[in-house]
């Protein structure tokens, strides 16, 4: 984004390695704990707060346990209205990735998110559409490129607005692809149904609604919920700040909804 600059790098600690699994191996040399500052691209770095005393893979627990509630309350909304339940069904996705793997079709098209940050070519980046059907004239060929709206936004891990999450919910359909962007804040929402191998833009969710009405930045990666909202993990708050990091969430209609947690309290909370 213009004019965002980056803020200060926090001190280096130093940091005592864990011993290596293999006793016959040799032990690594103490390092420099490195923070995340230091692994991203320096127009976007952000500074990192100490560690909290919910590890992150206690995080990750409570965030799975709710995708899964949600999933319950569907299921159980779709039974009191005598609807099938979720492995029934025919929502987008499957059931099981054991179904997925078994009954899956082959893919016949992929969707690719192209950026030219770091490269010194000023344009916008773009989702390129690849062509995957080996019976395909234009097998392996980038057949199609749909380019944003702005420069520099670094378009990052992409993600569907309904999928095996939404299962147990008939209604639900897989077709807009969610295009969070790192650098600018933004979240492109495109449109894969009306033509798949020339999809086209939707919406775009702008850095101003999601800082004013969650205060969050870098949106990083999006998940499709079983309610039918999105979750967006995002690196840090809207100054760049890793202390505000958190889950934003957008509605059905691509809305500004707030944030999955309201902050780091509520994560511990539900431990």
């Amino acid at each position: 984004m213009a004019g965002r600059s980056a803020p200060t790098l926090p001190p280096l600690n130093n940091h005592t390695p864990t011993p290596h699994p293999n006793p016959l191996a040799p032990a690594s040399p103490p390092h420099p704990r490195v923070p995340l500052t230091r692994l991203v691209r320096p127009y976007h770095t952000i500074n990192v707060p100490p560690l909290l005393p919910c590890p992150p893979h206690a995080r990750h627990s409570l965030v799975l346990q709710h995708i899964m509630e949600g999933a319950a309350a569907v299921e159980t909304a779709a039974a009191a209205n005598g609807k099938a339940c979720c492995h029934a069904a025919k929502g987008p996705g499957y059931a099981t990735p054991l179904e997925a793997m078994e009954k899956g079709p082959r893919e016949k098209l992929v969707y690719v998110t192209c950026v030219y940050n770091g490269t010194g070519i000023n344009k916008p980046d773009y989702l390129a559409t690849v062509d995957l059907d080996p019976s395909s004239p234009t097998y392996s060929q980038v057949i199609h490129r749909l380019p944003v709206i702005h420069i520099g936004d670094e378009l990052h891990h992409s993600g569907w607005n309904s999928c095996s999450s939404c299962h147990g919910d008939p209604s639900a359909k897989r077709r807009f692809l969610i295009l969070p962007s790192l650098l600018s804040d933004r979240v492109y929402v495109v449109d894969t149904a009306t033509d798949p191998r020339a999809p086209s833009l939707h919406k775009v969710v702008e850095s101003e609604d999601i800082a004013e009405n969650t205060g969050l930045g870098f949106p990083h990666t999006s998940h499709c919920l079983a309610s039918g909202d999105i979750m967006i993990s995002c690196l840090g708050d809207k100054e760049g700040n890793a202390a505000g990091n958190g889950f934003l969430l957008l509605d059905s209609e691509f809305n500004v909804k707030g944030r999955f947690f309201e902050s780091v309290e509520d994560i511990q909370a539900s431990e």
